[in-house]
This record gives C-alpha cells, structure tokens and sequence, in this order.
C-alpha cells in the first residue's frame, strides 16, 4: 500500500489550516481588545497601556478596554489571561516577566507554557529611591548608613516577581542587608515612603513626590543619566558596577494562533517607535522603546529568567 496519498492527504489538510488561520489573522480584531496591566492603577503600566490601548483603537480599528488586576506578583493578571480569558488575541497581559514568579511560589497557578512572549516593547533602568526621614542623600552615605546599621533598612518589594529579586539584587551588590518588605504594587511602596515607614525602594518611573522632595533619587541603572533627572549620577559614577533594569513585555495566551500572535507583535513594534510612545513614555517616564519579534521576545525572557535565577539562588530565595 502507498503512502503518497496518505501523505498528499495530510499535506493538503496542513495547508488548508494554515490558510483558514491566515485568514483569521487578517480578520484580527473581531471585537473589542482587553489590556491587563498587571499592577494597581497609578503605577508604571497605567499609562504605558493607555498609549498601546490608544495606538490599537486607530490601527486596528476596535475599542481596546484597559483593566488593572493586580495581586501576587503579577500571577493573579497572568492566570487570568491564561486560562480564564478565550485564546483568541483579544485579552493580552502588559506586565514584567511572569517567569520570575516561580522563584518564590512553589504550587503556580498556571504553568509557565502557557503564556507566550509577544513583545519586549520597553527597557527602563531603575534608579534607587529613598525617603527623606533617612537624611542620607548620597548613595555613599546611604551605603555607609546601612552597612553600620544591618537589617535596619526597610526596601519596599513588589512581591514574588522580578522587582523583589532586584531589590535582593541590589543588597548585594552594595553589599549591605536590609529588611526586605513585600507589596502588590510600587505606588503603595511610594506611599508609605511618604509617610517615612519605607526607606527605600527600586523604581522604574519617577514618582510625583520627587518634585516635592518626599522621595529622592540618589542613583540610576544604566551607562548615563536619565534625561528626566539630569542631577542623578549612574551607580557606575558613584563607583558600584550595578544596573537594575526594568523590563516591559506584552504577553497572550499560548494557545493564540501564531499568525495573530505575530500582528500583534509587530503593531507593537510600531508602538514602542511611535512619536506618541516617545512623547508620553519615553520623555515622562525614561522608558525606552524596543519592540521585538516573538521569536526574539521569547528568547530574551529566558535570559533575564537565568540572571535572575542567579541572583535568586545567591539571596536564598525558595519557592514557598
């Protein structure tokens, strides 16, 4: 008995999938987009969704719904696209990497598969905050504060995801301990820095306290100083080789035709390079816009997954 009919067989019905799913690509949006961001309302993600929703609405030609769920680390706004929302493109996650997420709890909600990576659209360095009731204002007077006072500072920690493995990231490479307090979002952080009950927090966005002097920057990630505060030198300046980075991905379901999954991709990418996104993300809050392909979102997560991992292992983290 031959083979080639089966083969022909199997090959016209390939072929006619692929089409039907290029189809529905093209047909891509049906209704209306949901963005969860996956912090409290007033953080980082807030705005940075309502330019992407905004870009969307014109390009694509649906209204796009922009929702906070915010809780666990990021997990609560993950498991709910990637299991509760239907895998059609239509309900997508703004959020740092989910992966870290497994560094800390033991029994995951979901599995790691089943969200892909759309877009790495944005890279922000963080910068080290500190609340006035610390009269420190260097980075080598806060380092000398700490060191002499062990476990005496408070750091504020968006818990079990990346900002809480930086935060223990941070402790090392200025080699001081802290007392490493967990939090749903950075802006509950920064209020209770306001209130003087944190002393100091990573943060990818300048808060509105900064210009009341409540908060202070007093060191950034990166090579040079961020445009939005000149007067912050780098960690680099003040003599410590540290570059906490904040990371900005667009996430769907796995089960997403991959044909949509790549539209959306490269929409995003038109996003991150927009005169929009530079106006209000890139010249407000320093974030610099990206946009990678799939392919090379995917691979960029499990990267930074096994840097962190790294850090995770030094700082004695386990799943709990």
């Amino acid at each position: 008995m031959s083979l080639k009919p089966t083969i022909r067989a199997f090959a016209a019905l390939a072929a006619g999938l692929l089409c039907i799913t290029a189809a529905f690509a093209q047909s891509y949006p049906t209704k209306p987009i949901t963005l969860i961001y996956s912090t409290p309302p007033g953080g980082t993600f807030d705005p940075i969704s309502r330019v992407i929703a905004a870009h969307f609405e014109k390009t694509l030609g649906k209204p796009v719904i922009v929702e906070s769920r915010a809780g666990a680390g990021g997990l609560v706004a993950a498991t709910y696209v990637a299991r509760t929302a239907p895998a059609d493109g239509h309900t997508l996650l703004v959020s740092a990497s989910h992966l870290t997420s497994q560094l800390f709890v033991k029994d995951m909600p979901i599995e790691i598969k089943e969200l892909t990576g759309v877009s790495l659209f944005g890279l922000l360095p963080y910068q080290l905050l500190i609340s006035r009731g610390m009269n420190v204002r260097t980075l080598k007077d806060f380092v000398t504060y700490a060191k002499a006072n062990p476990g005496k500072v408070s750091l504020g920690a968006v818990a079990t995801g990346t900002h809480e493995v930086e935060i223990h990231a941070l402790q090392a490479a200025l080699g001081f301990s802290g007392n490493v307090i967990p939090f749903k979002g950075i802006a509950p952080i920064q209020l209770e820095m306001v209130g003087n009950r944190i002393d100091a927090t990573l943060s990818a966005s300048n808060p509105p306290q900064m210009r009341t002097g409540e908060i202070i920057s007093i060191a950034v990630g990166g090579d040079k100083r961020r445009p939005g505060n000149p007067d912050v030198p780098t960690f680099r300046e003040q003599g410590f080789v540290h570059d906490p980075m904040a990371t900005f991905y667009l996430f769907a379901s796995a089960a997403v035709p991959r044909p949509i999954l790549d539209r959306i991709s490269s929409e995003m990418t038109v996003v991150a390079k927009s005169p929009e996104f530079d106006a209000q993300i890139t010249k407000i809050l320093g974030i610099q816009g990206v946009g990678l392909s799939v392919d090379q979102t995917n691979q960029y997560l499990r990267e930074e997954y096994a840097k962190l991992k790294k850090i995770a292992d030094i700082a004695h983290i386990v799943p709990q």
